[in-house]
């Protein structure tokens, strides 16, 4: 887990556990206690999020290595009737142009390239077994050709789901830290009126700094996170007086 987005979490699973201790200072109907349930219905939305992008983010990986290997498979298809159709333009030189391996393009252009190596390869297909060509190659070309397309599809649809996964991850953090913010201007309030300090929740809604740690652990199996920064504290009034005793709620 993106280790910004582990210290935010854990800083709204603090002010949950705020709200749940001081409970009774803030009434149900009130604007505080909506703002905390905005944090807490919020939490199990980030966690079920969380868990497709991470699922989306092994598929997308695993889709990229699927489709190197279809490509890889396909290409190599193209290869083999590549090199059988040069030896048969030493007979018939317009053979030659119509099997020409496709250098560095794109899949969508590679598989164009390939439909064109089957509907060519249908016309020559006798010549070609006349060198000895596998009688069904035109089929197995057919099916890599197909498998190729599966894995790209594959691919896109999986980076479609992390794309999204990631918009919902920062929309939703978004507003569990703009709810935040507003408690800013309610909570030192509510807790000053009771005769409650307000370092406790100077603490708790306070992201704790990171530890320094090598670049490769920090990286290491990262999910990601986008960079919502959390916003700044109301710093509480000087004029508060030395910090009471916390009340038991």
């Amino acid at each position: 887990m993106n280790n910004l987005f582990n210290r935010q979490f854990n800083m709204l699973s603090a002010v949950i556990g705020f709200s749940q201790r001081y409970s009774g200072l803030f009434p149900a109907n009130g604007l505080a206690a909506s703002l905390f349930a905005v944090v807490a219905m919020a939490l199990p939305e980030l966690h079920e999020t969380l868990g497709v992008q991470s699922s989306s983010m092994a598929s997308n990986r695993a889709g990229s290595s699927s489709k190197a290997e279809a490509r890889a498979e396909l290409l190599h298809c193209l290869d083999v009737i590549s090199v059988t159709a040069r030896s048969i333009a030493r007979v018939d030189s317009s053979v030659g142009d119509k099997f020409k391996m496709p250098r560095d393009v794109s899949d969508q252009a590679l598989i164009g390239h390939a439909l064109g190596f089957v509907d060519n390869a249908t016309q020559l297909k006798d010549e070609f077994l006349s060198h000895d060509m596998d009688p069904e190659f035109i089929d197995e070309l057919k099916t890599a050709i197909n498998r190729f397309k599966d894995a790209v599809q594959g691919h896109v649809n999986a980076k479609k789901i992390q794309t999204s996964a990631t918009g919902n991850l920062a929309t939703t953090l978004q507003k569990v830290l703009d709810a935040i913010y507003r408690l800013d201007g309610i909570v030192p309030n509510t807790l000053r009126k009771n005769g409650v300090s307000l370092s406790e929740w100077d603490n708790v809604r306070k992201v704790p700094r990171a530890r320094v740690a090598s670049r490769s652990t920090t990286d290491a199996g990262n999910t990601q996170i986008p960079a919502v920064p959390l916003p700044a504290a109301v710093p509480p009034s000087s004029s508060a007086g030395p910090p009471a005793t916390p009340a038991q709620p």
